[in-house]
């Protein structure tokens, strides 16, 4: 069965918490980064090493999905997380999968989670 490699920015990270780094060759299909510990100015080139890998084992990046794990917050504005007026968030969001990221998986934060979930769903996703 397909395993999937979720977090961590490095190898070094993996191999800190006695986790095994995958090969190509193990079928990962799925990498999760996660926004905390994988800036945005790094994601392009951490994925293009997923990429590469891919390609090495003979394998498309069509069958790996790329969902960055990613804080979000409808409203004000708080650092490290991808916030702010719903037309930016959106906007954020959108520039993620043009990085060919195709799934999103979204955590709200700060208070007021219904309230949050609410919003994304009315007020983001549609405009991503």
């Amino acid at each position: 069965m397909p395993s999937g490699s979720s977090g961590g920015a490095s190898d070094e990270e993996f191999r800190a918490f006695g986790i095994g780094v995958p090969a190509p060759r193990d079928k990962v299909d799925g990498w999760m980064p996660s926004l905390g510990y994988a800036p945005l100015d790094r994601l392009p080139g951490m994925r293009d090493r997923v990429a590469t890998a891919a390609a090495a084992a003979g394998r498309s990046m069509d069958d790996i999905t790329c969902a960055p794990n990613v804080e979000v917050r409808v409203g004000d504005v708080r650092p490290g997380v991808i916030s702010g007026s719903p037309d930016q968030v959106a906007e954020r969001l959108r520039a993620l999968t043009g990085m060919g990221f195709t799934v999103l998986n979204l955590k709200p934060s700060g208070p007021g989670r219904d309230e949050q979930v609410e919003r994304l769903a009315r007020e983001v996703l549609p405009a991503v």
